[in-house]
């Protein structure tokens, strides 16, 4: 894969990743109105009154409105148009949502996100090999850490984790499938350790870099069945893209 059609890709799948962002919160729209958990008029008593006024022109209820409008607009534009600003667009429009929030609304698949975004808007302001770098290495990163932090935890480490994981009341995941899923945990816990901490054979050669790649999208699909992760599964795939034009490059 060239760097080319990497960045396509990345494109492609970003704009589903960013489209997907954006038309959940506005769906979610009561959360962050005058009348929700998370209305501006709670969220700026944290600001000075200046810097109230002044980030209320992007924070306010109206302020996101705009900021959703231009980060699904950009995410939209992002396959058919190849200007850099567009993702730019997208990324400054995803770190408003973030700041509104007070941090990543979503956790890890907006900080995925908002790192090929960046890499996408650098690669596409003439710098491929930088942008897409940063994004194949942060994908590495996001394997190999978890795993890392994974071992450090005695429940991982003796397999009862993804059983007590499953049956969290917060993720609903059906009675049958707590069951099922309890009777392999231990396995398929161990299975977790050393795909995430064994990431980096993709870095090996082109053969070995598809693989691990395959095992990541069946890792996430089966995230986005099993407790609603269906951000991470567009965050991360739209990473995908940036290792393999790199490991292609290298070999």
């Amino acid at each position: 894969m060239t760097f080319a059609v990497g960045m396509l890709w990345i494109a492609r799948l970003a704009c589903v990743a960013t489209a997907i962002a954006a038309l959940e919160l506005i769906v979610g729209h009561r959360a962050w109105s005058e009348r929700g958990v998370y209305a501006w008029s709670v969220l700026k008593r944290d600001y000075s009154s200046a810097g109230a006024r002044l980030a209320g022109l992007v924070l306010s209820t109206p302020g996101t409105w705009l900021v959703l409008a231009i980060q699904l607009a950009s995410a939209l534009a992002l396959p058919w148009l190849a200007q850099p600003v567009w993702p730019w667009l997208a990324f400054a429009s995803t770190v408003a949502i973030a700041v509104r929030f007070r941090g990543t609304f979503n956790g890890g698949s907006d900080a995925m996100l908002l790192v090929v975004l960046l890499g996408l808007a650098v690669a596409r302001s003439g710098a491929p090999e930088i942008g897409l770098g940063y994004i194949a290495a942060q994908l590495v990163l996001s394997y190999v850490l978890a795993g890392i932090a994974k071992l450090r935890e005695p429940r991982w480490r003796d397999g009862t984790a993804l059983a007590a994981l499953v049956a969290l009341p917060s993720y609903a995941v059906p009675a049958a499938l707590i069951a099922w899923i309890s009777k392999v945990s231990r396995v398929a816990g161990y299975a977790l350790l050393a795909f995430e901490c064994g990431f980096p054979i993709a870095l090996v050669d082109p053969t070995a870099c598809r693989a691990m790649l395959a095992i990541a999208a069946l890792f996430h699909l089966g995230n986005a069945i099993v407790f609603g992760l269906n951000r991470f599964l567009w965050a991360w795939l739209a990473a995908f893209p940036a290792l393999l034009a790199w490991v292609d490059r290298l070999r």
